[in-house]
């Protein structure tokens, strides 16, 4: 169908397998990258198929001055390609997810992917993994503006056309370009006329549909601009008939380049918003577990979130509950069950018993609440809901309060003040024994708990005299470097937010006339006659966000979007 030529045409590359006969085996990436043109990578182009890969640099290039050459180095890779996979051999096979990238730096042109495809085949065995492959990047990859290629040498071409009616279902994103208009004899007003029906048998109303005349295969030394010379003069009858009609090359380019412009307006960049939106969602997601900055944390902000998660971990079943391994040293009620048929002396010995057992327990306290208090603090400060303080990340203020907390009512503590210390809790234990002795529903351990509760454990939740200084609100370097990057993630998102919506306004048609550009992509100086200028070599828009990607191929060529570097 003459598809890989068009290719040609619009690239203006000679990298596209091209003859008669079925030549495009794998699909064919090529993948233009913007970089600056002082960039130490402006000029390279690499050549990769799975983990092969070939680079030849800006000095490389530069060195052979045309492009002709690094053509040769790209069409004797795609060989060796199809030699790895037997498919010089056989012409009756397509393989399956595979795809020749050609990837192209420099400061001439946008971020875009170009996609050669096999086309669909309609003969056996080769018609339903080529259809198969087409509709997987027409219909599967999100963004995809299509050029379908027609051969217009056969009246029923495309009414036949299996790719036709697989862009029957993207009309407004699909431009049908009808070949070989110049292999039929007779006039040019005939020619003229069965283009006309080739046109009216499509059956849906495309974008527009374009005659061209590419290069003859059996003119292999033919160069792109000859080939443009060649396809004006079979074209001037034409032009003097339908002066309106587009025709040629040019007019494919000028499709493509309005095409690419309405969808970016209408279509491709509200979906880019919506896409930046939901990353910077994610960027937020990531920013609320690690809590406010220290920065914007006041102290009496903190100091409030701490007593809070203090007060809750009391509530919580491990302090709570008399079950506990945290209380396991103060169960003691088998010894306090009381008996109504003991006698006076039995029951002055179990309670001269009983007051021994309390007083032990009262004498284990002290060991026992450097535990407790480390077990409080600590499982306050890694409470996973302590809302945008998020404690556990301010390990120096852990380290100051379980400080404190064990100098006033640690072990220490309780040895400077054993003597009202111990009469307190003996005076306790005294009621708690009448109680148990005298009433069965009496429980000594929770009263022996609740006594530590409120020598301990009450008091240093409530804070009281301690300081939240500035200096102990110091992240872990793991949390500051995790900040960091989500800061500079989301500055980088806004800023092609800003550039998204900017270009919703200003975007204009990216070709310009052919006297506009003067280099080619290589970075070398262009040959004494400039061949025709296309849009893929004009300003890009920003790439900084995910620019427009074309990817054109087979009897169903296509375009995507995506960010640069994406597959499709």
């Amino acid at each position: 169908h003459g598809k890989s030529s068009l290719m040609e045409r619009i690239t203006m590359r000679e990298f596209f397998p091209r003859g008669r006969g079925f030549c495009t085996k794998v699909p064919v990436r090529m993948m233009l990258r913007k970089v600056a043109a002082s960039d130490h990578e402006s000029g390279t182009v690499i050549l990769r198929h799975k983990g092969r890969e070939k680079v030849y640099p800006p000095e490389f290039t530069n060195e052979q001055s045309t492009d002709f050459y690094l053509s040769t180095k790209v069409k004797k890779f795609i060989e060796e390609v199809h030699t790895s996979m037997g498919l010089d051999q056989i012409d009756n096979v397509i393989p399956d997810n595979e795809e020749i990238e050609i990837e192209i730096r420099a400061a001439d042109v946008p971020n875009l992917d170009l996609v050669d495809l096999p086309g669909i085949v309609q003969r056996a065995p080769l018609n339903q993994p080529t259809l198969r492959l087409t509709q997987r990047y027409l219909h599967e990859r999100p963004h995809t503006l299509v050029v379908c290629v027609v051969d217009g040498s056969s009246d029923s071409a495309a009414h036949n056309s299996a790719a036709i009616r697989e862009c029957a279902a993207l009309p407004d994103r699909t431009i049908v370009v009808i070949t070989k208009v110049d292999r039929r004899p007779g006039s040019a007003t005939a020619a003229l006329g069965r283009f006309n029906e080739v046109r009216q048998s499509i059956g849906f109303k495309p974008v527009a549909v374009i005659p061209v005349v590419n290069r003859d295969t059996d003119e292999p030394n033919q160069t792109l601009h000859a080939a443009e010379i060649d396809e004006e003069k079979n074209f001037m009858r034409w032009r003097e008939e339908a002066p309106e009609m587009l025709v040629g090359i040019e007019a494919v380019l000028t499709s493509l380049d309005r095409m690419l412009e309405r969808y970016m307006r209408t279509v491709w960049v509200e979906v880019e918003v919506q896409r930046i939106e939901c990353e910077l969602a994610a960027v937020q997601e990531r920013l609320a577990p690690l809590g406010k900055p220290p920065e914007a944390c006041t102290p009496a902000e903190v100091l409030a979130t701490l007593r809070e998660k203090l007060t809750e971990v009391l509530g919580s079943t491990p302090f709570e509950s008399l079950d506990s391994d945290l209380w396991r040293w103060a169960r003691v009620n088998d010894l306090f069950l009381p008996t109504a048929n003991l006698s006076r002396a039995e029951r002055a010995t179990r309670r001269i018993q009983c007051q021994r057992v309390w007083e032990s327990m009262c004498s284990q306290l002290p060991c026992r609440a450097d535990a407790l208090i480390e077990k409080l603090v600590s499982d306050a400060f890694d409470a996973s809901d302590s809302g945008p303080m998020q404690l556990k990340r301010f390990h120096l203020l852990r380290a100051e309060v379980l400080q404190v907390a064990a100098a006033r009512f640690g072990e220490e503590h309780f040895q400077a003040q054993s003597k009202d210390l111990w009469a307190l809790m003996v005076d306790r234990g005294r009621m708690a024994i009448d109680r148990s002795i005298n009433n069965a529903n009496a429980d000594v351990s929770s009263e022996f708990i609740d006594c530590v509760f409120e020598v301990v454990l009450v008091p240093l939740s409530a804070l009281n005299g301690f300081d939240v200084r500035a200096d102990l609100l110091v992240e872990q370097q793991d949390i500051v470097q995790q900040r960091e990057q989500a800061h500079r993630r989301r500055a980088d998102i806004l800023k092609a937010k800003a550039e998204v919506v900017q270009l919703r306004d200003t975007v204009q048609p990216l070709s310009t006339p052919a006297a506009a550009s003067t280099s080619s992509v290589f970075g070398a100086s262009a040959p004494p006659v400039q061949p025709p200028f296309h849009p893929f070599c004009a300003p890009a828009p920003p790439a900084s966000h995910p620019s427009p990607s074309f990817s054109f191929g087979g009897s169903g060529q296509t375009f995507s979007s995506a960010p640069p570097g994406q597959a499709q």
